[in-house]
């Protein structure tokens, strides 16, 4: 079980936000995406904005809470957003991370902070201590009403037929749009675990546009469909549909059918299935599913290009 540090929470007693914003990039970001999926079964009233860049997003309603998110708390756009948020007046900020620059910046301001050890994880593999944080913040400002309990991980067959499935080809995800955010969740799985390129599209919609993209070719993917038992004869209609077209045209489909008593139970087994696949897959390529060397080395670049600027201008 998950060990928080919870500081000065007494600071969002009494706030009446009128939108939530939450600051997050990569597997950090996941958090806020799965709150707003749930929104209404979290009793959720207010909007919720997901930011996933530099700074703040414009026009920031009056009495706004601020939730920035870094796992390793260094991630230089979320230290931006922050920096943004403590400007907005009539608003409130929360920070989550377990340290790093954001750790000191909320310290050093007395601002709401949440905190947990990395216990050797990366954001994508504290998904769970991630979400847990950030609804302890958002229940504090009475923005959530409702507590959901987060099922615990098992161990599933389904993960091999699904490896075998993918075949060393780029995996198309696709959903309803109730499903968006596990599809996204999926895809960063394997990216950054799997180390394959993977992309993900919503139904209706991607009938209207994609599926033509198969008629030039279909070989290179494996298309997947995520589909939930409370969504729409409409949705499993074009489930069905789409997947013969796709399968007409040459390419292969999979669907993959979330099970469990409550919509937030499956979602979060369909989370813990992406994992399994995604980490199958890593170690079958002899790859180390925690490793990413490209987002490190990028984020080496931006920090030597970042210095050089300031050198060059005379900032410190």
């Amino acid at each position: 079980m998950t060990k928080y540090s919870i500081k000065h929470f007494e600071k969002l007693k009494g706030f009446r936000a009128s939108q939530l914003v939450i600051c997050g990039m990569g597997g950090s970001g996941l958090p806020g995406e799965i709150l707003d999926a749930f929104r209404d079964t979290l009793g959720v009233k207010v909007p919720v904005v997901i930011w996933k860049d530099y700074n703040l997003p414009p026009h920031i309603a009056k009495y706004t809470l601020f939730v920035t998110v870094s796992f390793s708390g260094e991630t230089a756009e979320t230290i931006s957003g922050l920096e943004a948020a403590l400007k907005v007046g009539h608003s409130k900020t929360a920070v989550l991370t377990t340290g790093g620059e954001l750790k000191k910046m909320a310290e050093a301001r007395k601002l709401p902070l949440v905190t947990f050890d990395k216990d050797g994880l990366v954001p994508r593999f504290a998904l769970v201590p991630l979400f847990e944080g950030l609804i302890k913040i958002t229940s504090a400002a009475g923005v959530t009403s409702k507590k959901l309990a987060i099922p615990t991980k098992k161990k599933t067959a389904t993960a091999a037929g699904i490896l075998k499935f993918i075949d060393k080809k780029v995996p198309l995800i696709y959903t309803s749009n109730q499903l968006k955010s596990l599809a996204y969740i999926w895809k960063i799985w394997l990216n950054e675990t799997a180390k394959t390129p993977a992309f993900v599209d919503q139904l209706p919609e991607l009938d209207h546009n994609e599926i033509v993209g198969f008629e030039g070719q279909a070989s290179p993917f494996r298309v997947m469909f995520i589909q939930d038992p409370s969504e729409s004869e409409y949705i499993e209609k074009r489930i069905a549909l789409t997947g013969k077209i796709i399968r007409k045209l040459g390419g292969e489909t999979l669907v993959v059918r979330l099970n469990g008593k409550t919509m937030f139970e499956r979602f979060w087994k369909g989370v813990y299935l992406g994992e399994a696949v995604a980490t199958k897959l890593a170690i079958a390529k002899g790859r180390d599913p925690k490793e990413t060397r490209s987002i490190d080395t990028l984020k080496a670049w931006m920090k030597a290009s970042s210095a050089s600027s300031d050198k060059h201008y005379g900032r410190k």
